[in-house]
C-alpha cells in the first residue's frame, strides 16, 4: 500500500539528504581523507545502490529505519520530531464543496438560538466540529 508523504516527511527527507550529502563529501570526495571511500563502497555500506544513494542525498525519498541506522556510522543524525526545518502545510481543497455552496442559502434566516456548535475530538492537527441546526417548520 502506497501512502502519501506528509509535509513533515518531506522536510525530514530533505534534512536527512543534506546531512548525508555532507557525510558523502567528507568520506568520499575529500582527497585529504586517508580513509576515503569509493562511491560504491559508501553506497554499499548504507545498503544502497548508487542510484539509491543519489536519491537519498537529494532528499527525494523518505529514508527507512535501516538506512537511518546505517547512516549513524557517518554521524548522520536527524530527529524526526526535532526538525530545524519549518514545515509549511499545503492548503487542502475542502471536501463536500457542493454542500458548502448550498449551506449559506439554507441557513440565511437562522437565529442564534437555533444553531449549536460543539468541538469534539482532537485528532492530530485537526478538531472534530459538530453543528446542530434547528429548522422551523
Amino acid at each position: 500500500m502506497r501512502t502519501r508523504r506528509t509535509a513533515r516527511d518531506s522536510a525530514f527527507a530533505a534534512e536527512f539528504g543534506r546531512r548525508l550529502e555532507s557525510a558523502f563529501q567528507k568520506h568520499v570526495k575529500d582527497k585529504s581523507n586517508p580513509k576515503r571511500l569509493s562511491v560504491n563502497a559508501f553506497a554499499e555500506s548504507l545498503n544502497l545502490t548508487r542510484a539509491g544513494l543519489h536519491k537519498a542525498k537529494r532528499g527525494k525519498s523518505v529514508p527507512e529505519l535501516d538506512l537511518i541506522e546505517r547512516a549513524r556510522q557517518y554521524n548522520v543524525f536527524v530527529g524526526y520530531g526535532d526538525l530545524s526545518v519549518e514545515v509549511k502545510r499545503r492548503k487542502r481543497h475542502p471536501k463536500g464543496t457542493d454542500l458548502q455552496l448550498f449551506l449559506p442559502f439554507a441557513v440565511e434566516n437562522l437565529k442564534k438560538d437555533s444553531v449549536r456548535v460543539e468541538l469534539g475530538e482532537h485528532k492530530g492537527d485537526s478538531v472534530e466540529v459538530k453543528v446542530w441546526i434547528k429548522f422551523a417548520g
